[in-house]
């Protein structure tokens, strides 16, 4: 018993040790324990303090913005566009061909729902596709969930589909927060 108190003290040690030099962070970007969020959208909008409310980190910009840049610095975990259908198309076809932001989630609002529009869009590159009006608790939902799966994914093994370094770890650090 002994042992196995002196081994869980050892793999805390390391795993503090391991975290610490491997913290990653965007330049610019102040450390956040909260889900960052690239809201683009022409008009103002309530709907950044709403998210912000939520917990979530946003970075809100107009199309005219320089996008790629300054989302290749801000790191989102999710990218939500409100715009005409067709550039918000037109901006998620260009994510998608950006090295660094290729594989983000996206999340486009429209502003009336057009069933033709909702399907091509859908079987594009957009991850979820939300009409006006809404309730802000679904969106919030629908965002924690898209970026949850999205984590899920990029943290398990591409060969055996089972949980990778940093599931293992945050499990690692959930049972010994328990002791």
């Amino acid at each position: 018993m002994l042992m196995l108190h002196k081994l869980a003290h050892m793999a805390h040690d390391m795993l503090h040790l391991l975290l610490r030099n491997t913290q990653e962070v965007c330049v610019g970007d102040p450390v956040s324990n909260t889900s960052r969020i690239l809201f683009i959208e022409e008009n103002g909008s309530t709907l950044k303090s709403i998210l912000t409310l939520s917990n979530f980190t946003v970075c809100q910009l107009k199309a005219s913005d320089n996008v790629f840049d300054i989302a290749e610095k801000f790191c989102p975990d999710l990218i939500l566009s409100s715009f005409e259908q067709v550039e918000s198309n037109d901006i998620v076809e260009r994510l998608r061909e950006h090295h660094a932001l290729c594989h983000t989630p996206v999340i486009i609002i429209a502003n009336k729902y057009n069933i033709k529009k909702a399907i091509k869009t859908l079987n594009g590159n957009v991850d979820d596709y939300i009409v006006k009006p809404f309730q802000a608790e679904e969106l919030t939902a629908r965002i924690g969930r898209i970026i949850h799966r999205h984590e899920r994914a990029i943290n398990s093994n591409p060969l055996t589909k089972l949980p990778g370094n940093v599931s293992i770890k945050h499990e690692i650090e959930k049972r010994l927060e328990k002791r």
